[in-house]
């Protein structure tokens, strides 16, 4: 069918269609897997992909797993480790990314971070799935309904800026624009971060909400450039800009 940014991409019906991938493509130690995906919803449980070698070694991405949302999951033979964020959006285009690596995972919805863990520590290189599936499930969950277009499986964990420089996800003037509109630093930042914000209204209010990547609220500003975090402990956290003209989420990281 027609693609998002190639010149087609790959239709699934839900029915009876899958597509399997080599055994060796995800043996890595750290691995990022990036898509375009347009979901036409139906049943939830679907596999966008799915990686393993049986209902207890695997790694999976869901666009909305039951009694959940979007979910990528790792399992090898013991707890299953997560990241969690709101369903994907059906009947649009969405781009979606997962990295593994180091210094954890992180999840990317067009570009923007959307969930993130230091305590997922699992690698497909412990336990080296073959039987790598587009659309079909280790288990018995419904098979994707929907396009996928632009499959990438990267063996390092790509950075935030290299997922946003992925062909469709941000054209070069958005990019600028999102960058002069709303920055931070330090990063890691100790105990003050600074927050560089413009827009066409200078005078707009702005309200600057921290949470964690739990989605919890920690704190709040209000119409403030510099934030004190001295009392938030190190990890990975949420900055989201709030005032009459937009909302702009920055992820931030503080290290002591």
């Amino acid at each position: 069918v027609e693609g998002k940014v190639g010149s087609k991409a790959i239709a699934l019906n839900g029915t009876d269609a899958f597509i399997q991938l080599p055994a060796n493509v995800a043996n890595h130690q750290e691995i990022t897997i990036a898509t375009w995906v347009y979901w036409n919803g139906t049943t939830n449980g679907q596999r966008i992909f799915d990686f393993g070698n049986s209902q207890t070694k695997y790694m999976f991405l869901s666009p909305k797993v039951v009694l959940g949302g979007l979910r990528f999951a790792i399992k090898n033979g013991g707890t299953e480790q997560q990241l969690n964020a709101p369903a994907l959006p059906v009947g649009k285009w969405s781009h979606l990314a997962i990295t593994l690596g180091a210094s954890g995972a992180n999840m990317y919805v067009n570009g923007e971070p959307v969930a993130a863990s230091n305590a997922i520590t699992i690698s497909p290189l412990n336990f080296k799935p073959v039987l790598n599936y587009l659309g079909r499930s280790q288990s018995t969950y419904p098979l994707f309904n929907g396009n996928i277009d632009d499959f990438r499986v990267y063996n390092y964990a790509l950075s935030a800026s290299e997922v946003a420089q992925i062909p469709g996800v941000l054209s070069d003037v958005a990019k600028v624009d999102y960058e002069r509109a709303f920055s931070l630093w330090p990063v890691p930042a100790n105990d003050v971060l600074y927050v560089n914000y413009s827009s066409e209204n200078n005078n707009s209010l702005s309200t600057l909400t921290v949470f964690n990547m739990e989605g919890s609220l920690l704190t709040k500003y209000s119409n403030v450039k510099e934030l004190n975090v001295s009392n938030l402990p190190s990890g990975i956290y949420m900055l989201k800009l709030t005032n009459r003209e937009e909302t702009l989420m920055k992820k931030f990281i503080i290290k002591h």
